[in-house]
């Protein structure tokens, strides 16, 4: 609201380390949006923000492409779009699916893509090694 005011001191030491550190693991998913408020709130609260959590989702043994997929399939799930691309399952190629997004998880070591998928009409995980073709 633009007549919100923040009064820093009614926060605690510990309530200003812990929106930061919110924003520091926020800002690994984030764009450069979360960054400038993260700098700004330090500034604010007179708090030099510790480093403590960075998320790289390269893979050190591949190419970007990894990279790139991920962004996309972020960008598809911010803006509520849909995607469509090619998916291989355990015993080989699939059909081409379109999907409509709903969010990006970290299990069992790697990323999975979960969104409403239309050729079987039903909620899927999509483990994102095996999407190809991405549009």
């Amino acid at each position: 609201m633009p007549e919100f005011v923040l009064e820093k001191s009614r926060l605690t030491p510990q309530d200003k380390e812990q929106i930061l550190m919110a924003l520091q693991g926020l800002a690994a998913a984030e764009d450069s949006r979360t960054d400038e408020l993260l700098t700004k709130l330090g500034g604010l609260f007179r708090v030099q923000g510790v480093n403590w959590i960075e998320v790289d989702f390269s893979d050190w043994h591949k190419n970007t492409a990894g990279a790139e997929l991920f962004d996309e399939l972020k960008r598809a799930v911010f803006s509520c779009r849909r995607v469509s691309f090619s998916y291989f399952a355990g015993e080989g190629g699939g059909p081409a699916r379109t999907v409509e997004p709903v969010k990006l998880l970290f299990q069992s070591k790697g990323w999975h893509f979960y969104g409403f998928c239309l050729l079987r009409n039903v909620p899927t995980f999509f483990h994102s090694s095996r999407i190809t073709y991405l549009s």
